[in-house]
């Protein structure tokens, strides 16, 4: 449909162009202002139409309430017996439970399995002992010296040892055999999929 549209456009355009900027519209003016009259026309005569169904007014609907002696209008709703209000219940009564017992004096002894152990005095520590080489920086230098392979063996591990004539595979090998394999993978599962 846009398509339709867009070559309609282009199509007045060029008509447009080739007559010098004027359109050649012969009694299009002309009968789009008698379409805009018979337009102004139906909706006059539908107005008139509801105008004329339209249902008369009740005056005793529109009547207003008698007033009373005071001037003050007749209430239009009736009253309603106000609600009891609802009961209230007691609050319920709570047993009081008693204090707890006072702390046995300091220095008795007693089996009691509710009586927390004694805690250990508080002593203070004279000073915090220096350490001479930073704890952080160590961990870093034995940590580089794993990585790149200059720190002593440790004990139970070995190197790993080839037989002779055999070698690792290279970077290049290890890739493509590695793209096969998810090759083969991929052609698995659409075999086993259906599609």
């Amino acid at each position: 449909m846009r398509f339709l549209i867009f070559n309609v456009v282009v199509g007045l355009a060029l008509v447009y162009l080739i007559n010098g900027g004027e359109m050649p519209v012969g009694g299009f003016k002309e009968s789009l202002a008698a379409a805009e009259r018979k337009a102004d026309a139906a909706v006059e005569g539908v107005k008139r139409q509801l105008l004329a169904d339209a249902p008369k007014p009740d005056p005793a609907a529109n009547a207003q309430p008698k007033a009373d002696p005071k001037g003050h209008a007749r209430d239009v709703i009736p009253e309603t017996e106000p609600a009891a209000p609802a009961k209230r219940r007691a609050p319920a009564k709570r047993a009081k439970t008693p204090p707890p017992p006072p702390p046995p004096p300091p220095g008795s002894e007693t089996a009691d399995a509710k009586t927390p152990p004694a805690l250990p005095e508080a002593k203070t520590v004279g000073a915090r002992p220096v350490h001479t080489i930073n704890e952080a920086d160590a961990l870093v230098a034995k940590r580089r010296d794993e990585v790149l392979g200059t720190a002593p063996a440790r004990a139970g591990t070995a190197k790993v040892a080839l037989k002779e004539g055999t070698s690792l595979m290279s970077a290049r090998e290890r890739r493509r055999q590695l793209d096969r394999l998810a090759e083969e993978m991929e052609l698995l599962y659409l075999e086993k999929v259906g599609g």
